[in-house]
């Protein structure tokens, strides 16, 4: 019963990607990637959120780190 819920769960971060994809489908790359990772993120925060917090925040530390590089090549 616990998997069928998990599993459940999953299908719906999915359909959140899914239809942010969607929803950017009249901009380019760039906007499509960027409302499917924020449909993820939603529905992910709404099913998982202990899980999520902790994913977005070691994400943040790497994406910080990153944007200093970036920063210092140019």
């Amino acid at each position: 019963m616990m998997l069928r819920i998990k599993v459940n769960r999953y299908g719906a971060v999915g359909m959140g990607g899914l239809t942010g994809f969607i929803f950017g489908l009249r901009g380019g790359f760039f906007r499509r990637a960027l409302y499917a990772g924020i449909g993820t993120t939603v529905m992910g925060y709404t099913c998982f959120p202990e899980d999520t917090k902790r994913i977005m925040s070691e994400n943040g530390t790497l994406a910080k780190q990153y944007m200093n590089i970036a920063y210092n090549f140019f």
